[in-house]
């Protein structure tokens, strides 16, 4: 069984969870192939025990016990005066919240422990399990942490073996349908069924690693922790455009759909940008669609007043590889700030004196400072508990969970109702969750409908000359 106080090594919790699934008496899971007994994982911080109210202490059934009763006369209709509500008044009021409360958490990741073989050593963990693992193994430091801060959670966790149709099954069990809030699945295939089960039942659901933007539609009870790529181009654009110095803004893209669709973006970003006032610095946007252009043909989009603000929207590390090459010669000419994708840091053929030598700034959801103190201490205690340094999904997990957590204490299972209030700062990245539509980017500054939830935070991260990383926006 799955305890709150963990095993220490990551194989002995892989078989735990593997045990807890074959089990018919008590699972820590539940699948649709068979009925189990569900035991979830509680935790209910130990506070003084004290009979609650008999209605939720919210806005609309709240009574104030002290307050006199006052029989109020009908009025005259004739001298009624109509007061117009300022916008202020229309906003959602914060609710009540008890904060004793227990709140039903579903935990739907890919685990696929059907697929686990033990070994001899009883150390074999598939590769295929490896992210949802360490992503749970962070959210279990964050459920002893939010249980410290007096935050009550009732987590039941189901492994959707990475299969849409295991993901349906586990959708009529009782668990799912009474809970307050869901977390997963991982891929998109599987989002989307769980995606309508929450818009139908009205319960929030945290995508935590995927960055579609094509899950579902007029979905508010959508929320997605991970910026789509479209939200890291505007990221960028708003870095660039914040400064006060004259430059303009060169995109170059292959001729690919999905590239040419990010570069096009820019002219969106700068038409919105004059139309809502804050483009002061009228910045001109221009286009290469890059097919090995000559070094002349690229300098011709070059000026060498102002400050060149090179994006490129490719992933294609053979492309990035011939311009930036070509671009170096240039940088002696021109000031070049050159803009790439989050995958370019991953790339082996690429020199990075390159990348430094044209101020490389790269947008990245997730970053990790390793001088951090908070960063220090998570460390200590996974080291402590797991017997191995965390990786990123294992952070990850921490800091959507403690995020979640600390919105559901504060603000209960409506939180989301709230979303311009629950911005927050994690260890790893910051949580500023806002509206947003599939074609926001595109069809104006005006947001029609709620498609999902969106975190629009962006780390923007600069290549220094000593090859350090460094995290330049706050």
């Amino acid at each position: 069984m799955i305890r709150s106080s963990f095993d220490s090594i990551r194989h002995i919790l892989f078989f735990a969870i593997f045990i807890c699934i074959l089990t018919t008496n008590y699972s820590c899971f539940s699948t649709g192939a068979k009925k189990t007994q569900t035991q979830s994982i509680v935790l209910k911080p130990e506070l003084p025990v004290s009979k609650p109210p008999a209605l939720p202490p919210t806005p609309e059934n709240y009574e104030n016990p002290t307050e006199k009763k006052v029989e109020h006369k009908q009025p005259d209709t004739t001298k009624i005066k109509i007061e117009e509500k300022s916008p202020e008044a229309l906003k959602p009021q914060k609710p009540a919240v008890i904060k004793s409360l227990v709140y039903n958490i579903a935990v739907m990741l890919p685990f696929s422990v059907a697929d686990y073989i033990p070994n001899a050593a009883n150390d074999s963990v598939p590769e295929s399990s490896t992210i949802a693992l360490e992503f749970y193994e962070g959210m279990l430091l964050s459920f002893e942490k939010l249980k410290q801060e007096g935050v009550s959670l009732q987590v039941h966790v189901y492994d959707t073996e990475n299969n849409v149709n295991t993901v349906n099954r586990l959708l009529q069990t009782p668990e799912l349908m009474s809970a307050d809030l869901i977390v997963g699945p991982v891929y998109n295939r599987e989002l989307k069924p769980v995606a309508n089960f929450a818009r139908q039942h009205q319960v929030y659901q945290l995508s935590p690693l995927s960055p579609s933007s094509n899950i579902c539609h007029d979905n508010p009870w959508y929320l997605i922790a991970n910026p789509s790529i479209e939200a890291q181009c505007a990221a960028i654009y708003q870095y660039i455009a914040s400064g006060q110095e004259q430059k303009r803004i060169v995109t170059i893209c292959s001729g690919k759909s999905n590239e040419t669709g990010l570069s096009n973006l820019f002219f969106h970003f700068r038409h919105q940008s004059k139309e809502s006032g804050l483009d002061i610095n009228n910045i001109p946007v221009s286009q290469i669609i890059y097919a090995n252009q000559s070094i002349a043909e690229i300098e011709q989009h070059l000026s060498p007043l102002d400050e060149n603000m090179i994006v490129v929207t490719s992933f294609d590390p053979l492309l990035v590889y011939d311009l930036i090459t070509k671009l170096n010669s240039l940088r002696s000419k021109y000031r070049i700030k050159l803009f790439g994708m989050p995958n370019w840091l991953n790339f082996d053929m690429v020199d990075f004196e390159y990348f430094a030598n044209l101020n490389l700034h790269i947008p990245l959801p997730f970053w990790l400072d390793k001088q951090d103190a908070q960063y220090l201490a998570f460390k200590k205690s996974y080291l402590s508990n797991f017997k191995t340094l965390p990786s990123e999904y294992a952070c990850r997990g921490y800091d959507t969970m403690l995020w979640l957590g600390r919105a559901l204490y504060n603000y209960g299972k409506t939180f989301g109702t709230f979303a311009g209030e629950l911005n927050a700062k994690g260890i790893f990245t910051d949580f500023v969750f806002e509206p947003a539509s599939a074609h926001q980017y595109t069809s104006g500054n005006k947001l029609n409908r709620t498609d999902f939830l969106e975190n629009k935070f962006v780390n923007i991260v600069r290549v220094n000359p000593d090859l350090s990383l460094e995290k330049v926006n706050k």
